[in-house]
């Protein structure tokens, strides 16, 4: 589920090798350096194994925080809220999607180039903050007020930070849903279903057709509910408890921030950024 719309070829490459899932499931298109052509058949069987994949080999940067959960949610909570006077720290909001970002690796194999597209794009953010004009990265409105001053929303020697984010802040309102949908046990036996259906409604929208097919399908074979929330705990059934009960404090908090952020660059006219 590429942030950009668009497949770079190592990435794309990275799909068609990397997951011995897509590989087994899966046909891939020699046209996958222009956009990847993988064809998902709805009644094709994930490899064996894969409902059982430990927490350890889903990704290296997942690690046990908070209450032994997988993901930090008090830090994922504190990056995504606002301070006393209403902005959003940049680099408390990189902090906060760190963490969200372990919610695509303990969804397996599948989506580690979900995973590691969102690292780059974090990854370059965090260079904008740590750079000669440090003190315009502070704020989501000083790095959006600065780039706009000096005209390097659309810079073509290196993505604009702006640009950047609008990326990360459109897979947020992804993420997001599906933690709605993760939290509501009624869910249980159409999982995958609706986890298709929601990125219909989210990111489909910045997709060409041949990527919402590709990854329509390819959320129709995301494990389980019970699996993922398995994961999400290491399987500790006390703090899968906390954090079913603390869930939707989070997701209202990324409610908040998606929201805020939704209206500031509606206000700066670039929700449309190229």
């Amino acid at each position: 589920m590429p942030l950009d719309g668009h497949r770079k070829p190592a990435a794309c490459q990275r799909m068609a090798a990397g997951s011995d899932e897509i590989e087994r499931a899966c046909e891939v298109s020699p046209g996958c350096e222009l956009e990847p052509e993988i064809e998902i058949e709805p009644a094709c069987e994930v490899g064996p194994g894969y409902e059982a994949l430990p927490v350890s080999e889903v990704g290296p940067d997942v690690s046990t925080g908070e209450a032994g959960l997988v993901v930090d949610l008090a830090l994922l909570k504190k990056g995504f809220s606002p301070t006393p006077e209403g902005q959003l720290l940049l680099d408390g909001y990189l902090d906060a999607y760190t963490e969200m970002n372990k919610f695509f690796q303990i969804m397996g194999p599948l989506f580690q180039v979900v995973s590691t597209d969102v690292q780059s794009k974090v990854r370059l953010l965090r260079e904008y903050c740590s750079g000669e004009a440090v003190v315009h990265y502070h704020t989501l409105h000083s790095m959006i007020d600065y780039e706009t001053k000096h005209n390097l929303l659309t810079s073509k020697a290196k993505p604009s930070g702006a640009r950047t984010l609008l990326r990360l802040h459109r897979a947020l309102e992804f993420v997001t849903e599906f933690l709605v949908v993760l939290v509501d046990p009624t869910e249980e036996g159409s999982f995958g279903r609706k986890v298709s259906e929601l990125y219909g409604r989210t990111l489909a929208k910045y997709h060409g057709l041949l990527i919402r097919k590709t990854f329509s399908g390819i959320l129709l074979l995301i494990p389980k509910r019970q699996t993922i929330i398995n994961r999400l705990a290491n399987g500790n059934s006390e703090a899968e408890k906390e954090a079913m009960a603390e869930m939707p404090r989070v997701i209202q908090t990324m409610k908040d921030a998606y929201n805020f952020t939704q209206k500031l660059y509606q206000d700066n006219d670039l929700l449309d950024l190229p």
